[in-house]
Parts: C-alpha cells; sequence; structure tokens
C-alpha cells in the first residue's frame, strides 16, 4: 500500500451506533474509527471538517448503504469532488454478513 491510513465514519444516528460498530469502544478509536450521525454532518460545518481531517480516504458507514451514499452525495457537492470518500455497499449489515470484525462499544 501507499502508507495513507483509512477513517471510518458511522453516519448512523448515535442510537443506532452506540451499541455495535465496526472496530470501536468507547474511549478507543483503532483506525480512526468515529461516530458522526448524518444529521450532525448537515447541520455543524465543524462535523464535516473532522470527516476530512487528516490524511487518507475515508469510508462512511451506515446499516445498510442508503444513508452513506446520501452522506457521501452531500459531502461531494460542498467538498468537491477530489476528496477521497467512499461508502460501504451494504452497511454494517453486509459488513456483519461477511464475518468482518465488530465490537459493542463499551463504556
Amino acid at each position: 500500500g501507499d502508507g495513507k491510513k483509512s477513517k471510518v465514519v458511522d453516519v448512523r444516528t448515535a442510537a443506532q451506533a452506540a451499541g455495535h460498530q465496526i472496530n470501536g469502544k468507547a474511549g478507543i478509536r483503532p483506525q480512526g474509527a468515529v461516530s458522526i450521525p448524518l444529521d450532525d454532518l448537515v447541520s455543524d460545518e465543524a462535523s464535516v471538517s473532522a470527516v476530512l481531517e487528516g490524511p487518507g480516504p475515508t469510508l462512511l458507514v451506515c446499516s445498510k448503504g442508503p444513508k452513506s451514499l446520501v452522506t457521501l452525495d452531500y459531502l461531494i457537492e460542498i467538498m468537491g469532488p477530489d476528496v477521497e470518500l467512499y461508502a460501504l455497499d451494504g452497511g454494517i449489515t453486509a459488513w456483519d454478513n461477511a464475518g468482518l470484525p465488530t465490537n459493542p462499544v463499551e463504556e
């Protein structure tokens, strides 16, 4: 690889993301995984900066895919086509079905 670190941004509601995240637990966000709900992105410009902060691509995740695609379109519209963004096809549901690692968020 080229050595760039990727970020994972969960755009589900805080309640949806609270108990089940890709590689996540409270206080520890391996690979830069964070929860930033779509509503926060739309209403708070600082949230957009948080998604795009730092080098490397950003993977947007929701439950089944559509919300991350809406987020992708929104961010490209406001930031331009040169941002390195991807949406996880099928969301965390597809991730689970593929047997990939997830962790419940631990308080």
